[in-house]
């Protein structure tokens, strides 16, 4: 098992930047209740929207967000029956909209190699997953999430068995490219790729080395490139920086560092387009590698630390704003998401 744990000028109205906007599922991790909440990211006050879910689901880090229609989707776990569904809320008023099944492998965990993006052209999601019918496969699929029909895009990666926790997984719109980001064992060496797929061909477009280490990526509408936090280790410390990916050549440009910090939770990362700002949740915490790989049965490590919700510069990478949010992993939002 692969996690990721990066322990680890016009007039712009901010107004609506404190709530309404930043959207999380609380209790996604080992806390219920289960709750969907706004955050406000000045003062990292949450407040619920509507009653606590009545479904019995778990989810981790495996969010989108369809910003036209109002609909934040994740991909849950049934806790009664263990099957994987993709799930949207209504982002007015948290009401469950939809519930797909997902034929994918149960697994001990909810969101291992599993992913998902909306288009907002179709309404339609782009699911990841291991497949069930035992091949190891990860599979892409095309969801609608409200006539429940499904389309298998393109199978993903090798068959390895290296599974990958807290990975990421980001939809380009402008060029219809679903990156994929999978561990592959080349006769015993482990490397993380990135695996471009057009959504409406199934063509494989790129097969990118993940060179930065990348935690979390998301798409930005102004310049219609991709962003994300990366992290090497450099003197005994890890440096986490901001990155900027071009899906149309395949390459990564350092934006900056990001200061202060030594570890971001990954797949927690949000971008504000017309605030030109981007959040997610950040730790000081020196004492993790930067890359941790387990394989299945391994015991994965505790991760008590704390995290800060950090507000940083999408242009230049610096910090704009930090708030104390969760004085461990676990009481973190595990599904973020900016409409």
């Amino acid at each position: 098992m692969l996690l990721w744990v990066f322990v680890f000028a016009p007039l712009v109205l901010c107004a609506p930047e404190d709530f309404t906007l930043l959207f999380a599922i609380s209790g996604s991790g080992a806390k219920p209740p289960r709750t969907f909440e706004t955050i406000s990211p000045t003062t990292g006050k949450p407040v619920q929207i509507g009653q606590e879910f009545k479904e019995t689901f778990d989810a981790q880090g495996l969010s989108s967000i369809d910003d036209r229609r109002g609909i934040y989707y994740f991909i849950g776990r049934n806790l009664t029956a263990h099957d994987i569904h993709l799930i949207g809320v209504s982002t007015d008023t948290g009401n469950v909209l939809s519930q797909t099944p997902l034929p994918f492998l149960r697994e001990s965990f909810i969101g291992v190699g599993e992913y998902v993006n909306t288009n907002s052209e179709t309404g339609h999601c782009y699911c990841t997953g291991r497949s069930d019918d035992g091949s190891e496969t990860h599979e892409l699929w095309d969801v609608d999430p409200f006539t429940h029909k499904k389309k298998l895009i393109a199978n993903v990666g090798d068959k390895s068995k290296i599974e990958v926790l807290g990975g990421l997984a980001v939809y380009d719109p402008s060029f219809g490219v679903e990156w994929v980001q999978l561990a592959r064992n080349d006769t015993g060496r482990l490397f993380v790729r990135f695996y471009g797929y057009d959504v409406k061909t199934g063509f494989l477009v790129n097969i990118i080395d993940d060179e930065y280490n990348m935690a979390t990526m998301a798409y930005d509408q102004n310049t219609q490139r991709i962003f994300g936090i990366g992290g090497t280790r450099e003197q005994g410390k890890i440096v986490l920086r901001l990155v900027r990916f071009d899906s149309e050549t395949g390459q990564f440009h350092v934006i900056g560092d990001i200061p202060g910090y030594h570890g971001f939770m990954g797949s927690e990362f949000t971008i504000n387009h017309r605030a030109r700002k981007a959040y997610g949740f950040m730790t000081k915490f020196q004492g993790a590698n930067s890359r941790h790989v387990y394989r299945r049965g391994e015991k994965m490590p505790a991760a008590q630390m704390s995290f800060d919700l950090v507000t940083i510069s999408l242009d230049t990478g610096k910090v704009l704003h930090t708030v104390e949010y969760c004085s461990e992993i676990f009481a973190c939002p595990w599904s973020f998401q900016y409409q």
